[in-house]
């Protein structure tokens, strides 16, 4: 599920991702991309695990953002997937204690 939010100088898209499996989420960031949406935030509130060919993608997607000047937030991640983004060392790359309202504040808040 893709909820597209919009705020005066940026367009938002909040992604539900899956408890089991991954979209294609390369294809859905660059379909994004197109639609000019600078900034998605992953909500893992249904994810237990996730494979390192999921996590991957992830690492993909912010890459494309970030080149284009975008951004890729996680938020909700349970105990287990906070373990796993720390031993990758994945925190130094996102904040893994975000959560969908605060981060949607902050974003109402930026010029």
């Amino acid at each position: 599920m893709v909820l597209r939010i919009t705020y005066p100088l940026t367009q938002v898209a909040a992604v539900r991702m899956p408890e089991r499996g991954s979209e294609d989420l390369v294809n859905a960031v660059e379909d994004m991309l197109k639609e000019d949406i600078q900034h998605i935030i992953l909500d893992y509130q249904d994810v237990q695990f996730s494979s390192s060919v999921e996590i991957a993608e992830v690492l993909v997607a912010r890459s494309m953002l970030v080149e284009r000047g975008g951004r890729l937030d996680v938020v909700h991640l349970c105990a287990q997937m906070r373990s796993i983004f720390q031993v990758l060392k994945l925190d130094r790359l996102f904040d893994l204690d975000r959560d969908m309202q605060g981060l949607l504040e902050e974003l109402s808040r930026t010029p």
